[in-house]
């Protein structure tokens, strides 16, 4: 899962600056999310996905 940190933090074996985004495992996003230190980050959408897409009548009759 990813999350934002919203504060620096550091451990034994890492650090993280404020602002910065990691996947992390769901277990431990979740703590950090529950103890206020990180925010969950939305995927950013696709954009080749984003276009129109034409109706199948359309686009067998071309």
């Amino acid at each position: 899962m990813k999350v934002r940190f919203l504060t620096p933090m550091a451990t034994a074996s890492d650090s993280f600056d404020q602002d910065e985004v990691r996947d992390l495992p769901q277990v431990q996003a979740s703590q950090l999310i529950a103890a206020g230190i990180a925010e969950a980050v939305q995927p950013a959408a696709d954009p080749r996905k984003l276009g129109f897409r034409r109706p199948a009548s359309a686009a067998s009759a071309s």
